[in-house]
């Protein structure tokens, strides 16, 4: 499994979720990786607790 440091280069990140479930599931992931990636830009399709993480939904859930 890569470091974070080995994920800096790293831009983008993509994530579905597609219920609240999903939506509080990818919000706890978010709130782990933000912190280490914190210029990366996380977008997809999500919730209002992903975006809470700075998640850009690019179609509402």
């Amino acid at each position: 499994m890569a470091s974070f440091a080995e994920l800096e280069h790293i831009k983008h990140i993509a994530l579905v979720a597609g219920e609240t479930s999903g939506d509080l599931l990818g919000s706890r992931l978010l709130s782990g990786l933000r912190p280490h990636l914190p210029h990366t830009h996380m977008h997809g399709i999500g919730g209002s607790k992903m975006m809470e993480h700075g998640f850009v939904s690019d179609y509402p859930m």
